[in-house]
């Protein structure tokens, strides 16, 4: 499965940061792809704390493995 499709299928588990993280890469997703994960995070308005957690939750080990 890939990460799209994870993010569709878990988009209703996810916390309210959680989706605002999706929202941010569905939404500019050439843009996500090349971000740090400070800037994924101010684009997405959260902390960095809930992009680890998002990652974590589509089954990559982190930030990096995403």
């Amino acid at each position: 499965m890939n990460t799209l499709e994870q993010i569709n299928n878990n988009f209703e588990y996810f916390s309210k940061s959680e989706k605002k993280v999706a929202n941010s890469i569905l939404e500019s997703l050439q843009k996500a792809i090349h971000l740090c994960i400070a800037s994924l995070a101010k684009l997405a308005n959260v902390s960095e704390h809930p992009v680890n957690r998002f990652c974590r939750r589509i089954d990559t080990k982190g930030f990096p493995d995403f």
